[in-house]
C-alpha cells in the first residue's frame, strides 16, 4: 500500500489538468491521512462539481453518506446525464441553426442602395 505523499506524486504526475496540494500536513487536516480517504474525497468533489453542471446547482443529499458503490453508480449515471444534455444541447443548436436559416428567407436584409441611385433614378 502506497503513502498518501505517493498517492499523491502519483496522481500529479498521471493528470495535466491540475495539481493537487503534496503537502500531507494540508490533507491531515482536512481528514485525510489515506490514499483511499484522498480518492473518496475526490469523487465526492466530481460528483458534487458534476451534479452542478448537468443541473445547475450542487446536490443538496447527504451524499457524503453513501457507500463507494452508490457514489459510482451516482457518478455513472451524471456521465450518461451528461452525454444526454450533450446530445440536447447539439438538437437545440441545430434548431436555432435552421430557424435562423428560415427568418432569413422570410424577412431577407434591405438592400443597400446608393444616395446617388436614389437621386438620379
Amino acid at each position: 500500500m502506497t503513502d498518501l505523499a505517493t498517492h499523491i506524486a502519483n496522481l500529479n504526475a498521471s493528470n495535466e489538468f491540475c495539481t493537487l496540494e503534496t503537502d500531507v500536513a494540508y490533507w491531515n487536516e482536512r481528514g485525510i491521512y489515506t490514499p483511499a480517504h484522498l480518492n473518496r474525497y475526490l469523487a465526492e468533489c466530481a460528483y458534487s462539481d458534476g451534479y452542478k453542471e448537468v443541473y445547475g446547482v450542487r446536490p443538496r443529499n447527504g451524499f457524503t453518506d453513501w457507500t463507494d458503490a452508490e457514489l459510482d453508480a451516482a457518478l455513472a449515471d451524471l456521465e450518461n446525464a451528461s452525454f444526454d444534455l450533450a446530445e440536447d444541447e447539439e438538437y437545440l443548436a441545430s434548431l436555432e441553426s435552421e430557424a435562423a436559416k428560415v427568418e432569413e428567407m422570410n424577412n431577407p436584409a434591405p438592400l443597400a442602395w446608393e444616395a446617388e441611385d436614389l437621386m438620379y433614378g
